[in-house]
């Protein structure tokens, strides 16, 4: 049995977390003195109740849809994963737990059921009774404010304890509402990035060439109003949404540039997000500049002597949504590939994307019918995945370097290539089509993902792992915690080269920001091949 093709890509509650982008076409700005808006965006909410019943439709749709849903048959690591979790939440060790909690969950334990109403008896009984509404351990549960946040908690124990799925989530409305158009590379605001560091909303980055920048929005302003009302007290989402609207609309920002209060008004509009970017460059589309616009390398390319390659074509992947098949087909078309002795392609940092644009890129480098990757699903049926349509760049040697992005704003355990970029380079190896090279294995997540809503999406929505996919040569990716630290011991794509940095190159970035030894060593690949 065939299933549909499903989007697949990672968590997508983390890449709004980490960055909420907003993109819009260019108006004149008005820069003048103004007062503080006095007018609220955000009310102040009345408290919002928790509905710890909602559990269990979170563990229905585990059992009925999750790949790894046999792991979620321990009601005593479900229950206590959930306990504890909240309870963390709040700043009480698991030690000073109160034991009739534990009581509590024994007893629901021992029927063999689960039944997550015992978690809305306990969050009563510790907010209502006058023996814990006194102690300063259990004041935030009347907080309204924080309500969620214990929600939460405890969806995050139970998918996290008692389900081996690394990228199972719980999405809450707004954020997956907000979401929506990531994976299709297209949005509708201003075209700029913020952050929300103590109750401030300080813009981090103005695209170039878009509207926020063309209005005179820099990086660095704090916003303190959209359209005459305060931010005060309002959510990273709230301010997204406030910003976001139709094309053709304006908002205007009263922002905060060292001590002058600025109003600057912007006309939102829709385009297309840049997830490709080449060296050399070339003109995409609907006046949407040139691919080298966005690039974090040199231009030309440069090895570590700092000698110019002009000889390699260099193309970053961001993301695999909708308009990188569209972008990277104007590339490889405007290319005089006879030009290159080959091609770098990099999804170092690339978080995944789309199935159907992960067939569709990968095409272009083949030159026949190809299995590019399969997904066992969890009723037991598997899907194929085949494309054969365009021949752009099947001969040309290629390298591709995966791993961690080292221009990345945002370093860590997300810093690396992941599900989609890995279905990407797991292809190319498999065929020897492309030489991988990395700094050690990739992120490791080799799940194809659904959204699940909660009570119509009212409540939020959950994300669930409803398949696993490996390579041509049946390699799966995904990988697993084995000794319970939080941390994956398996998974990810070994590169065919490791390039570790040295004492020297953190020496060498420090004094040039876009050096790169993984890129170093790609270049040295590639001038080595006949």
């Amino acid at each position: 049995m065939k299933k549909k093709i499903v989007l697949s890509g990672i968590v997508l509650a983390i890449a709004i977390a980490l960055a909420v982008l907003f993109a819009a076409n260019p108006f004149s700005g008005e820069s003048k003195p103004n007062t503080v808006a006095s007018t609220l965006l955000c009310r102040e909410l009345p408290p919002e109740e928790i509905d710890f019943t909602i559990l269990n439709d979170i563990y229905a749709s585990i059992k009925e849809s999750s790949v790894f849903r046999a792991t979620a048959d321990d009601p005593q690591t479900l229950y206590r994963g959930g306990a504890v979790a909240v309870f963390k939440q709040l700043g009480v060790p698991e030690s000073q737990i109160p034991r009739w909690v534990w009581g509590e969950i024994d007893q629901r334990i021992a029927t063999g059921s689960i039944d997550f109403t015992v978690f809305q008896r306990i969050y009563e009984r510790l907010r209502d009774d006058p023996q814990y509404q006194n102690d300063p351990a259990y004041q935030d549960l009347r907080n309204p404010s924080l309500t969620r946040e214990f929600f939460r908690a405890a969806i995050d124990g139970i998918i996290h304890k008692g389900l081996k799925d690394p990228f199972a989530s719980y999405v809450d409305p707004e954020a997956y509402r907000l979401g929506q158009t990531d994976l299709s590379g297209q949005y509708q605001g201003v075209g700029m990035r913020h952050d929300l560091k103590d109750g401030k909303f300080l813009i981090s980055e103005v695209f170039p060439g878009q509207p926020a920048e063309k209005a005179g929005m820099r990086a660095g302003d704090e916003v303190l109003a959209v359209d005459g009302k305060s931010l005060q007290g309002c959510s990273s989402f709230a301010f997204t949404s406030a910003i976001r609207g139709r094309a053709g609309t304006t908002v205007m920002l009263t922002v905060k540039r060292e001590e002058k209060i600025l109003d600057i008004r912007i006309t939102r509009d829709v385009i297309s997000m840049g997830v490709i970017a080449s060296c050399p460059g070339y003109a995409f589309p609907e006046n949407r500049g040139k691919s080298d616009r966005t690039l974090k390398v040199y231009c030309p390319l440069r090895d570590e002597k700092g000698n110019e390659v002009s000889d390699i074509l260099y193309i970053k992947f961001e993301e695999f949504t909708e308009v990188a098949i569209y972008d990277l087909e104007t590339v490889l078309r405007q290319a005089d590939l006879s030009r290159f002795r080959g091609i770098i392609l990099d999804v170092r940092g690339n978080g995944g994307g789309r199935v159907d644009v992960l067939m569709k890129t990968l095409d272009y480098f083949f030159a026949d019918d190809r299995v590019f990757k399969y997904t066992d699903w969890a009723d037991g049926s598997r899907t194929v995945y085949q494309y054969d349509r365009f021949d752009y760049a099947t001969k040309i040697p290629m390298v591709l370097l995966v791993g961690p992005d080292p221009q990345s704003e945002n370093p860590g355990a997300h810093n690396n290539s992941f599900s989609a970029a890995e279905g990407f380079a797991g292809t190319l190896q498999d065929y020897g089509r492309a030489i991988l090279i990395g700094e050690g294995r990739t992120g490791g997540k080799g799940t194809t993902n659904q959204y699940f809503p909660l009570r119509g999406g009212k409540v939020g929505v959950l994300y669930l792992a409803i398949g696993l996919w490996k390579t041509p040569e049946g390699r799966t990716v995904q990988g697993e915690d084995l000794d319970g630290d939080g941390y994956e011991d398996t998974g990810g794509l070994m590169p065919d080269i490791v390039v570790q940095w040295t004492d020297e190159d953190y020496a060498a970035k420090n004094r040039d920001s876009l050096w790169d030894p993984v890129l170093f060593k790609a270049i040295h690949t590639l001038q080595e091949t006949k």
